[in-house]
């Protein structure tokens, strides 16, 4: 597989505008030196849904409010959405490819902390850390 040539995504990315783009509540995920500010928008959550199934993410969701973790194809599902909407090039495959156990802890984190961000309300203190995860 050949890699591809990332570019780093700027504030007028995907016709999103400047001002919109302020208050999208977003997570920065490095992969191989390409930084991508990943969220859980509602455009990942259909994402999620169209490849995944509405019942599927709901017995996930269930699952983990219970504490267990949640299935691979969810967190391989969950980051090539987000990555996708980041305007990341990677196919569900390639994401799947790049995901091994030195990187899925940095993955998780990165997906936890987007998702923590994406429910926050306006007065809490937001971090935006940079979280590398690589891809080799």
């Amino acid at each position: 597989m050949s890699r591809r040539k990332l570019q780093p995504i700027h504030a007028a990315a995907n016709g999103i505008p400047p001002v919109i783009r302020a208050l999208r509540r977003e997570v920065a995920l490095n992969i191989d030196g390409t930084v991508y500010n990943i969220c859980f928008d509602y455009n990942v959550l259909c994402e999620l849904e169209t490849l995944l199934g509405t019942e599927q993410i709901r017995d996930i969701y269930k699952q983990m409010g219970e504490g267990k973790l949640p299935p691979l194809a969810y967190t391989r599902a969950c980051l090539f959405a987000c990555l996708k909407h980041a305007g990341a090039p990677y196919t569900l495959e390639e994401v799947g490819s790049f995901m091994h156990y030195a990187s899925l802890a940095a993955i998780n984190q990165a997906l936890k902390a987007a998702q923590r961000a994406s429910l926050a309300d306006d007065s809490e203190e937001e971090e935006n850390p940079t979280i590398a995860a690589a891809a080799q």
